[in-house]
Parts: C-alpha cells; sequence; structure tokens
C-alpha cells in the first residue's frame, strides 16, 4: 500500500508539473479571449519564474511559444505566435516571428531588425496571474491598478532627443524635448522642438493628451512640421535607412502649421478593438523642395545626384493657404485563432480651402492576413483615396509608383485625389534553408493594381511577380501583363 500510494502521488505530481495552462477567469476585452486560445492550441509554455526569459538566436522553436510570469526577448526564429503574459516582449535584431506579436500587461518593443508575419498587440492595462491552490494551473483576469497621482517632468528617448528621422527635403529630422505629466498621467503635456539640417530650421510641437479614462482620450496637436500622405506605402523608420542609403525616399512632402483637436473613445470584444474619433483640423501649407532642376539635396550613399528616384527627385509643390476642415472616422484591429485583420476609414469634409474649394476625401486603408497550407499564409492590403465635390488642393493628393505599390513604374509617378491600390502575397518560408544570422528565406507570389488621378481614376496599372526576402533585404521582379513592362528591384524591408 505504500508503494502504491507513493507511485500515486508521483504521477499526480508529474500530471501537475505538466498539465496544461488555462484562463478560468478571461476578463473584459478580447486579452483574455486570444490567450484562452493559444493556451488550447498546440504551444510551448515558459516560466519566467526566474525573471528575463531569452529566446536566443541560436534556437528556433516550430510553434506558438507562450511566456507567463514576466518579460522576453526574442532574437530566434519561431513558426509560430509569440504571447507574453505579465510582462514586456522586446524584439531584437534577427528575430523572426511568423505569426502575432502579443503583450499582455506589457508592450511590444519593436526593432527594426526584426520580422513579424502578423499583427504586434499590447494590452497595458490588464494582465493575467495565477490562481493560487488551483488543482491545474490557471490565469485569472486582473486589472492594472493605476500608479498614485503624481506630477513629473521626465525627457522621453534618450535623454530627451526622440526618433531621429532622415528624407529628401529636409535631411536629418532630430527631435528634442521633455514631457510633463500630472494628475497620474491623465493630462500630458509633450513639447518638442525638431531640427531639420537641410531646411536650417527648428519646429515646435505641442501635443497636450488629457486621459479620461482607457478608453477614452482628448489631444491636441499643435505644430510646425513636414508632412506625408504617403506613410501607407512606408514607415518613417525604414524609408528613413531607404534614403540614407539610395536616396529611394518614396514619399512627397510639404510644410504646414498644423492644429489638430481630436476626441477618440475605444470599444473592446471578444475578437478585436474598434476606436472611433471626431477632429477639427486647421492647416496652413506652403511647398518645400527639392524644387525643378535642384542642384543638391541632402546625403546619401547612393543617387545623391540622381532626379528620377534619387535624392533630387522633384517634390511636387502644393497650394499655398490654410484648410479648416472636420474629421470623422475609425481605426479596427481584429485577431482570431486563424485570421488577423486591421483597418482604417476617415472622411474629411473642408469648411475652408485655397481658392474657395470645397471638397469632401475620404481615406481607407485595410489589411488581412490569414495562414493556408501547411506554413504558408496569404495577405491582402488596399488603399483608397476618394474625393467629391471640387477637386482637392494639391497637399492633400498621394502618390504611388515604384517598390512597395507598382513596381513596373517610376517611383512616386502616378497622383492625384483619386487613388486606388490593392495587392495580394501568398508567402512560403523556404525552411529547408537556414543562416545562422539571417534566418531562412520567404518566397512570395504577389499581384498588385493600382491607378491614380485628379477628379477621375484611370485605367488601373497591374503587377504580378515574385519576390525573395531574406530578413530586410528583398529582392523582386515584376511584369505588366498589358504592356509587358518589366523591372526588377533591391530593397530594403521589415516585411516579407
Amino acid at each position: 500500500m505504500r508503494r502504491l500510494t507513493l507511485a500515486a502521488l508521483t504521477l499526480l505530481g508529474a500530471a501537475r508539473a505538466h498539465a496544461q495552462t488555462t484562463v478560468r477567469d478571461a476578463g473584459p476585452g478580447m486579452s483574455g479571449r486570444l490567450l484562452r486560445a493559444v493556451l488550447a492550441a498546440p504551444h510551448v509554455e515558459i516560466r519566467a519564474d526566474t525573471g528575463l526569459v531569452t529566446l536566443r538566436r541560436d534556437t528556433s522553436y516550430s510553434t506558438t511559444v507562450v511566456v507567463i510570469g514576466g518579460s522576453a526577448t526574442v532574437a530566434s526564429h519561431v513558426s509560430g505566435d509569440v504571447f507574453v503574459v505579465g510582462g514586456d516582449l522586446f524584439l531584437h535584431p534577427g528575430g523572426a516571428i511568423a505569426g502575432r506579436a502579443v503583450a499582455i500587461g506589457g508592450g511590444v518593443m519593436n526593432s527594426t531588425l526584426a520580422t513579424v508575419g502578423g499583427v504586434r498587440l499590447s494590452f497595458r492595462d490588464n494582465t493575467f496571474v495565477l490562481v493560487p491552490g488551483a488543482a491545474t494551473p490557471q490565469l485569472a483576469y486582473r486589472e492594472i491598478v493605476p500608479i498614485p497621482p503624481y506630477r513629473a517632468l521626465t525627457l522621453s528617448g534618450a535623454y530627451g532627443f526622440r526618433i531621429p528621422s532622415y528624407d529628401r527635403s529636409d535631411g536629418l529630422s532630430l527631435p528634442f524635448g521633455p514631457q510633463l505629466e500630472i494628475d497620474s498621467g491623465r493630462v500630458v503635456l509633450d513639447a518638442t522642438a525638431t531640427y531639420r539640417s537641410n531646411l536650417g530650421a527648428v519646429d515646435p510641437r505641442l501635443l497636450t493628451t488629457f486621459v479620461a479614462n482607457r478608453r477614452t482620450r482628448l489631444t491636441l496637436d499643435a505644430q510646425r512640421g513636414t508632412f506625408t500622405n504617403e506613410l501607407w506605402i512606408r514607415g518613417p523608420i525604414m524609408n528613413s535607412l531607404v534614403t540614407l542609403f539610395n536616396g529611394g525616399d518614396a514619399h512627397n512632402y510639404y510644410r504646414a502649421d498644423r492644429a489638430d483637436l481630436r476626441l477618440e473613445r475605444t470599444y473592446e470584444s471578444a475578437v478585436g478593438t474598434v476606436t472611433p474619433f471626431v477632429a477639427a483640423v486647421d492647416e496652413r501649407a506652403w511647398s518645400v523642395g527639392p524644387g525643378l532642376g535642384a542642384e543638391s539635396g541632402p546625403f546619401s550613399f547612393f543617387g545623391r545626384h540622381d532626379r528620377d528616384e534619387g535624392m533630387l527627385r522633384f517634390n511636387p509643390p502644393v497650394t499655398a493657404g490654410t484648410i479648416a476642415s472636420g474629421v470623422v472616422g475609425a481605426t479596427a484591429t481584429f485577431v482570431t485563432p486563424t485570421l488577423t485583420a486591421d483597418g482604417a476609414a476617415a472622411v474629411e469634409a473642408a469648411g475652408h480651402a485655397p481658392d474657395d474649394r470645397r471638397f469632401v476625401q475620404t481615406t481607407l486603408d485595410g489589411h488581412v492576413a490569414f495562414p493556408t497550407f501547411r506554413d504558408h499564409s496569404f495577405e491582402f492590403y488596399g488603399h483608397a483615396l476618394l474625393t467629391a465635390g471640387d477637386a482637392a488642393p494639391p497637399q492633400r493628393y498621394s502618390y504611388l509608383g515604384g517598390t512597395n505599390t507598382l513596381v513596373t513604374r517610376e517611383l512616386l509617378t502616378m497622383g492625384g485625389d483619386q487613388l486606388l491600390f490593392v495587392e495580394g502575397q501568398y508567402h512560403i518560408p523556404i525552411s529547408r534553408i537556414r543562416l545562422s544570422a539571417l534566418g531562412s528565406p520567404v518566397f512570395t507570389l504577389r499581384y498588385a493594381a493600382g491607378s491614380a488621378g485628379i477628379g477621375d481614376l484611370p485605367t488601373l496599372v497591374q503587377n504580378i511577380g515574385a519576390r525573395v526576402s531574406l530578413r530586410f533585404l528583398r529582392y523582386e521582379y515584376a511584369l505588366d501583363p498589358v504592356s509587358h513592362d518589366s523591372r526588377s528591384s533591391f530593397s530594403l524591408s521589415i516585411t516579407p
């Protein structure tokens, strides 16, 4: 009997040690539902009992990784998602996550030299803790209690210096400034001055945020700056690196004094969040170089004197004057175990504009991604700009053409106040090939179609092609099936 009792206790202990962690209390919102679904699927579970968990560069995981009880750094290759519960998720150079990067009770800290195939989600207002005394490991929802009231003046970033940017109009843009938080951070005054090397100018900005609760906020953003309508093509960090390297700046620019008063509220469900907003915008704009026939511009390692797709590419002028408008819109994110989708919509109605124009402009963005066969995946992306009424002034135009849009067309040579771009990508990871520093290459089949014009939309230009990506390096070949024009390009990117 003693031996049988000892054996039974041993087996029970082993069963408890290897029992699957479940979510007892999912709480409100989507974080608990996401965690419950990922724990019910195949995964590797790591407890952060001894502190920071490190997923090293020389390791790889063939399934989802869930870290419970602390923060984690990811420099390895993960074929599924990475969930961190109770801490921050730090992406390190060389890290590659095929699925989603999710931090519950912390944030996802990005690295431009890491890749994430799915969405990045941060749930900072709640976490999940192990239920004490439970027969099997169970997690329960806990709301993160705010810090007691305080007043603090801080220097955000690196001693007050924020993330710099680099482009062919401003050269180096280096922001610096303090941040004042009042009443537990409910009121935040973020003041910066940005030095722009090519213009020899210092631009002021004051961003005031009032947080009514964790779902509702009011912001007033008053600034002088350099603006672009092409952030949908390439983000500022990667665009800065590409511009410095080969002068291939994928944005057009204009200068403006702008004030933006915005009220937004977030609504949560089990599978997603929706954040509608209303805003009042007043903007006084003017043109910025490079002008036609420019002889000099900011430095780049290659393409410094190139007027076609390099640093001296002509920047379209805008109509000087003021636009006063009202804006309504929303952003949304939906995540299920088999699909991720995010989108944004904004409708701007101009009450006053240069030349007495009256226009209503709608901007739409959408992205959907889901797995297909084995470790393959499919992505769809769409961007549209639709203008009704009078033609919008050029500071409300957007452009396409070149890398990341229609490869067979020159960079940003198609533009106007009417624009449509759609793209489908089918990704095939080549897992049998793995380089220690760069990981596995990804082969992508790609279809894109788009057009842009003033007043109406011309015939769509189509591209079909293939792409090979290796971390942040990318080679692409594209063919226009109508004109039979073809072109290949080599570029940098943080996506497959």
